[in-house]
């Protein structure tokens, strides 16, 4: 069920060797996740099996799932005509690659999972969000989202 609440959101910069996190309230739409959810900027590669590999960037991430920013050439790329109507999505199988940032690692290695798009909105003619669910991701990919996750809210705790 949807509510509007105010909530405390996290936001994490990867534009420096530490992430910097900042706490902000923001009145929204409350869906009840499964899965706790961080606002990052990172950039994504995203592609339908077999197809053209496009870039977007993600918005928020959980082990679940994520919001991803697109252009309006992405989108048109990722969903087949007849679904375009924002908020009409029907499961879209997509492919998507991207590497967070991981202090166990000095090289660290991309995550690539299978996922579905399950919603979309249109912000402006070239600017889409899109929200995507996990449908295949290993455990160990799983761990590492969890791990950035659990850093963020860890260190926005103790800031």
């Amino acid at each position: 069920m949807k509510n509007v609440r105010e909530d405390t959101m996290m936001q994490a910069h990867p534009d420096q060797s530490m992430w910097q996190v900042m706490s902000f309230k923001k009145q929204h739409l409350w869906i009840d996740r499964k899965d706790k959810r961080i606002i990052i900027s990172l950039p994504c590669r995203v592609a339908n099996p077999g197809g053209k590999i496009c870039d977007a960037e993600i918005m928020n991430l959980s082990a679940g799932g994520m919001k991803l920013a697109c252009n309006r050439s992405t989108f048109e790329q990722l969903v087949p005509e007849g679904l375009r109507t924002p908020g009409m999505i029907s499961d879209i199988a997509i492919e998507i690659s991207f590497t967070p940032e991981d202090q166990a690692r000095k090289q660290p290695a991309p995550i690539d999972a299978h996922a579905l798009i399950i919603h979309s909105e249109r912000l402006s003619q070239d600017s889409y969000h899109v929200g995507i669910q996990f449908t295949e991701l290993n455990e160990a990919d799983t761990r590492r989202i969890s791990a950035v996750i659990d850093a963020v809210l860890t260190t926005n705790q103790a800031g």
